[in-house]
């Protein structure tokens, strides 16, 4: 059974002998809730968790006491509910942890804080494992995102939009793409910075069914709902200043095996050449 570990006035540290419980699903994962004393507070247990994550290294030019502290902090008293807020309240501080710039070990080390903030046994051990899984799973989920849209633009990545230009749901049915060309700045930040405004502008004009990309610096493709689209487009990037002369076409996919595709692809997209796929 968990307990709270409590500090004493010489700076040692004690154990709290009151009594504990723990939820216990006998056909799932046991979930710890300790109980505390009467006269602790979730403000005393944030307080000596966040003093023994500084001792244990926390970076101290990162914020500590994120919204996600006291979720956690109010899981670990009995009687949260439902029984998966503290995995909830975990995996909701791995990502706030993350956002702040913190790293999977110092998350680690934060949560290995607070289960010495309770008591040794079984449930420090299943709160690390519970963390543990917390941090991976929000790990896992900025993967799978990166791997499908662009964080700065929120654009499609490459290989997520020729998923789109050569997948199922396009076969049997005319597929058009626009691209439009510029010359980008010499200095990457600028270059960037046009990226992001044309991104700002192009992303609200999308519709539903409609994808885009970037292929290059100043390489933008956007699979069409119909060709008269690209007019549209064009109209739009004529808004966009200090952007310079834009080069746009719109190429129709043509029908007939994938091998014919691979090649009508790189015609297209000849970036792909000099900055190939990972």
């Amino acid at each position: 059974m968990a307990r709270l570990r409590a500090a004493t006035d010489t700076g040692g540290v004690s154990i709290v002998t009151g009594p504990a419980s723990m939820s216990d699903d006998r056909e799932g994962t046991r979930v710890p809730r300790p109980r505390h004393r009467p006269d602790t507070s979730a403000a005393g247990l944030r307080a000596q968790w966040h003093a023994e994550s500084r001792r244990r290294d926390w970076p101290r030019d990162l914020p500590w006491d994120v919204p996600a502290t006291s979720a956690v902090v109010t899981a670990c008293f009995e009687g949260a509910t439902p029984p998966d807020a503290l995995p909830d309240a975990l995996y909701a501080l791995a990502d706030e942890r993350l956002a702040e710039a913190a790293s999977p070990a110092d998350f680690a080390r934060d949560i290995e804080a607070l289960a010495y903030c309770l008591d040794d046994g079984p449930a420090a051990d299943e709160l690390i494992g519970l963390g543990r899984h917390a941090i991976g799973a929000v790990l896992a989920r900025d993967h799978v995102l990166g791997e499908l849209y662009s964080p700065a633009t929120s654009f499609r990545s490459r290989t997520a939009f020729l998923a789109d230009l050569t997948g199922p749901a396009a076969a049997g049915m005319p597929v058009h793409v626009w691209t439009a060309r510029w010359r980008p700045a010499a200095r990457t930040w600028s270059a960037t910075a046009t990226q992001l405004t044309v991104a700002s502008a192009v992303r609200t004009a999308l519709r539903d069914g409609e994808s885009a990309a970037y292929f290059g610096p100043g390489c933008l493709a956007v699979l069409l709902t119909s060709p008269g689209r690209g007019t549209e487009l064009d109209e739009l990037l004529r808004g966009v200043a200090d952007l310079g002369p834009v080069e746009s076409l719109i190429h129709t996919r043509p029908d007939g095996p994938l091998e014919r595709w691979g090649r009508w692809l790189i015609k297209v997209f000849p970036e792909l050449i000099d900055d190939p796929l990972p």
